[in-house]
């Protein structure tokens, strides 16, 4: 049964937003306080419901819909009300919801609707179909070659090229690669190793459709062929600094900044100081994606610094990179904190942290800075979708 199904989902060539399959996540966020009710098709067949209540006071910041495990016979009415057997997820404000299949063939789709006002009927809210802005989908394409990806309401069009990886590389962890789609797709193209996947934030309203094209010119008959491997492409005045460009944890669009990490330089971080900046520059350095992915001994050796202070600018570096503001990043660092040890925690216990060390002077207070759970929240959860710094 697990080699039939492992057949089907490497004979895939279509991924398709509005079409759940075992190789498509869809991640939507709820802001509004409520109970979303969200019913769950196969085809055009009600497969299902579930619930999904959205309050301050959850201690989850994300959740996870399993569409091939929701709901029941197919006949559940469509009422607000939650019954007995009906899956229900709780979730932050600041938190998604991640729908994705984990099993079968396939073919979902979710509608999330809510009460209107007055309680006559309900409004919908959320149509995988049909993603609105800042939804993201991610598509996780494991057969090699290159495939179109396409805005079905736009006619926007990309390319992805997906290669093999190397031999006994299979199951090392990658982040996707970060794209966006909308009125246009930007990377128009973008390369990743089999599995790794592409995240497509949507810029306005879009169905993500992914369909293999052709075979790579490397597996065309033969086999002795070395596989084509994607290549760093630096950006003017950027150094890649001899690290992979596969890992684009280092390139997630900086929420407060409205930036790629790897766009950002590296002053941004008020501790580093216009001399430090310029000794980092001369080894490379000069973005706080160049900055994240540094040997805290070599940052150490550019700019003549102690190794404790060089691990934590680089560990203040790479909490930027997920989201971090440079002043909440330099505090969690006081405190101890690293993209490794907030992965998994309680952005509420953060955030008490925080204001703890300021009022007892344990951590410096910065002007007009009032920490929040709007950004730790967040933070939080960029650190458990794609993974901590190594």
């Amino acid at each position: 049964m697990t080699l039939r199904a492992n057949r089907h989902v490497l004979a895939a060539t279509r991924v398709d937003s509005g079409a759940l399959t075992q190789v498509g996540v869809v991640l939507h966020r709820f802001d509004e306080p409520g109970t979303y009710q969200c019913r769950v098709f196969r085809g055009e067949r009600l497969a299902g419901r579930c619930f999904v209540v959205v309050d301050p006071e959850a201690g989850a910041s994300d959740a996870t819909v399993d569409l091939a495990k929701v709901g029941h016979d197919g006949s559940t009415p469509s009422t607000g009300a939650i019954e007995a057997d009906d899956p229900t997820y709780r979730v932050h404000p600041n938190g998604v919801v991640i729908f994705h299949v984990s099993r079968g063939s396939g073919s979902y789709h979710v509608v999330a609707s809510r009460p209107r006002d007055g309680g006559e009927g309900f409004e919908t809210v959320f149509d995988s179909t049909s993603l609105g802005t800042d939804d993201v989908f991610l598509a996780r394409p494991i057969r090699p070659g290159r495939y179109t990806v396409t805005n079905a309401h736009s006619n926007a069009e990309g390319e992805l090229i997906v290669t093999r990886p190397e031999k006994g590389d299979l199951f090392t962890p990658r982040v996707p690669v970060s794209a966006t789609i909308g009125g246009t797709v930007d990377p128009e193209r973008v390369e990743t190793v089999a599995a790794q996947g592409v995240a497509y934030r949507v810029e306005r309203r879009a169905r993500v459709v992914v369909e293999h094209e052709a075979d790579l010119e490397s597996d065309r008959g033969d086999g002795d062929r070395e596989p084509v491997r994607p290549r760093p492409r630096p950006r003017p005045g950027r150094s890649i600094v001899g690290w992979p460009p596969s890992d684009d944890r280092f390139t997630l669009v900086h929420p407060e900044i409205g930036e790629r990490s790897d766009a950002i330089p590296v002053d941004v971080i008020e501790s580093i100081g216009e001399a430090n900046a310029e000794g980092l520059a001369s080894v490379g350095v000069r973005s706080v994606a160049d900055l994240a992915r540094m040997n805290p001994a070599s940052v150490a050796r550019a700019i003549d610094a102690s190794p404790e202070r060089a691990s934590r600018l680089v560990e203040t570096a790479q909490l930027v990179t997920l989201g971090a503001s440079s002043t909440t990043a330099d505090l969690l660092t006081r405190l101890g904190e690293t993209s490794r040890t907030i992965t998994g925690a309680d952005p509420e216990d953060l955030l008490k942290r925080i204001r703890t060390g300021i009022a007892e002077d344990e951590l410096p207070e910065s002007d007009g800075f009032d920490p929040a759970i709007s950004e730790l929240g967040p933070l939080v959860a960029n650190a458990n979708r794609f993974g901590a710094h190594d």
